[in-house]
């Protein structure tokens, strides 16, 4: 139901079931699903959109392909119960980490829609 509603207002939804978590993988599925126009970078309105479990964000994180994050959250703890955001990204330290900036928050609801954009490495 979810891809039809996006296939509807014009978006391209690409199914990865089963590939690898290797990016350029990923990538190049989503490049031979689209045409060359909507996979052009200089269009408007380009973009991937990756939703998936913890280990396809942390992949697609280490190999720094992550330009914006969008970040939902509820009021609620679910603690060690629920299932990791971001899998472990291999950090010797702090400092290591990728840094973003919040540039928009929006309450959708009950919920908060954050929105971060990446910091240039220092």
């Amino acid at each position: 139901r979810r891809a039809a509603a996006l296939r509807e207002s014009g978006v391209s939804v690409v199914k990865c079931a089963g590939a690898r978590l290797d990016p350029a993988d990923i990538l190049a599925a989503v490049g031979e699903a689209l045409s060359d126009r909507q996979r052009d970078p200089s269009m408007p309105g380009y973009g991937v959109l990756l939703e998936g479990g913890g280990r396809l964000a942390a992949s697609f994180l280490k190999a720094e392909l992550v330009d914006r994050i969008e970040w939902f959250r509820a009021p609620l703890i679910i603690g060690g119960d629920g299932l990791p955001a971001i899998a472990d990204l291999g950090l010797a330290a702090l400092n290591d980490a990728r840094r973003f900036k919040l540039v928009s928050s929006e309450e959708i609801g009950d919920d908060v829609l954050d929105t971060y954009a990446v910091l240039p490495s220092a």
